[in-house]
């Protein structure tokens, strides 16, 4: 267990050494795409300063959240360098000028994973998330701002979805936002918390 935590540890490493160009510029930039990751990153990179260079012992929680926040960070920005990659042809200032189109993605991916973590057949639901998700998609790649009348319809379908199945959706983003206040990262009302859903006149 020791050994698969410390390689875990020295694979967030490699990931960030990997990602560091993205990574840089998207902060450089002030970019509202990374804007959404902020609070994951920090937590997580906080706690991996704790082990490496701290040399501290994590709680089962804490080792908990880095695992699940550097999956999610791994996962999410996969995506990012796919879109960059093939869509902009690395031209992250073209990207940014999307940002906000890509977030609602992100929202999406979000509620289909949290649909696919659930027990039971919810293929019914996922199917709504992975229409809209294939959409948004279409028009990023088509280099189309998804329209604001968008924004109310993922709002609607997923407050529909998860008020049907009994659940209080409470996002990755959110979490990780609470933990770092929990952490004495921020402070609670932190002005840099980033809510596409908020930005809509």
């Amino acid at each position: 267990m020791e050994q698969n935590l410390e390689n875990q540890y020295l694979d967030y490493a490699s990931w960030k050494k990997t990602n560091e160009k993205l990574l840089n510029t998207l902060v450089k930039n002030n970019s509202k795409i990374i804007a959404r990751f902020r609070y994951v990153l920090m937590v997580v990179d906080y706690l991996f300063d704790q082990v490496v260079f701290e040399k501290k012992k994590l709680s089962i929680e804490e080792e908990e959240c880095f695992e699940v926040g550097y999956q999610y960070l791994f996962d999410r920005f996969n995506t990012i360098t796919l879109i960059a990659e093939h869509v902009f042809n690395n031209n992250y200032d073209a990207m940014e000028h999307y940002a906000k189109s890509i977030n609602l993605l992100f929202y999406i991916i979000d509620f289909e994973d949290e649909i696919d973590s659930l027990d039971g057949d919810h293929k019914a639901e996922h199917k709504k998330f992975a229409d809209l998700e294939d959409n948004v998609m279409q028009m990023i790649e088509s280099k189309i701002q998804v329209p604001d009348e968008y924004y109310a319809l993922v709002d609607d379908i997923s407050l529909a979805v998860f008020d049907g199945l009994g659940i209080d959706y409470y996002g990755i983003t959110d979490i990780f936002y609470d933990i770092a206040i929990e952490l004495g990262l921020i402070e609670e009302d932190d002005d840099d918390y980033y809510d596409i859903f908020d930005q809509l006149s």
